[in-house]
């Protein structure tokens, strides 16, 4: 719950379409960082 209460803020405290978009992404697609991670 945290994470999408925080995710959420930050989409208002932002207010940028791109950001939004790249909000939105990051949460469908898996981070590099865990990716990477994962690999290795």
């Amino acid at each position: 719950m945290e994470s999408i209460s925080s995710w959420y803020r930050d989409l208002l405290d932002n207010r940028s379409e791109q950001n939004i978009l790249l909000q939105l992404v990051c949460a469908t697609r898996p981070r590099p960082n865990e990716v990477m991670s994962t690999s290795s």
